[in-house]
């Protein structure tokens, strides 16, 4: 009766289904092809990286940069930054560096304690980070509202 009711429904796939439990080496089993083999790869491998050829793809005007170039380019943006970044930003960005030094403690004293109470490492991180994007995106706030009353 079951197989009656099975029949009516599914038609064909019962049969094959009911075959293959019960005989599954029969022939209505279905068998997979045989695995092809690859043939072997008869290039070499390729050589590793030496000093010239990563070199070469670096620009002539970056190899040729010296520490002096570095040091007076890091001076003129402290300068500049100095004089034209106004005290209320300074303020934020002092804020940013702050939880950015907070971030990096939390982290260091997880790492070296094997963190243990995680939960309390994982919200005193977040709470960093988290204040870190607000304070972030309040700092560009000053910037935007200045480009639109001058426009």
């Amino acid at each position: 009766m079951i197989d009656q009711k099975f029949r009516a429904d599914f038609g064909d796939a019962w049969q094959i289904v009911k075959l293959h439990h019960l005989s599954p080496k029969s022939s209505h089993s279905i068998a997979m092809p045989p695995k092809r083999h690859r043939p072997a790869h008869s290039e070499a491998a390729p050589a590793p990286f030496s000093s010239s050829s990563v070199s070469s793809f670096i620009p002539s005007s970056i190899r040729a940069i010296n520490p002096h170039q570095i040091s007076t380019a890091a001076h003129d943006l402290w300068k500049s930054y100095l004089d034209k970044t106004p005290n209320s930003l300074m303020i934020i960005d002092a804020f940013l560096i702050f939880l950015m030094y907070v971030g990096a403690v939390q982290f260091a004293y997880a790492v070296l304690t094997g963190g243990y109470p995680f939960n309390s490492f994982l919200a005193g991180f977040a709470a960093a980070v988290g204040q870190f994007v607000l304070a972030g995106t309040y700092s560009l706030i000053p910037f935007s509202l200045a480009k639109r009353i001058r426009s």
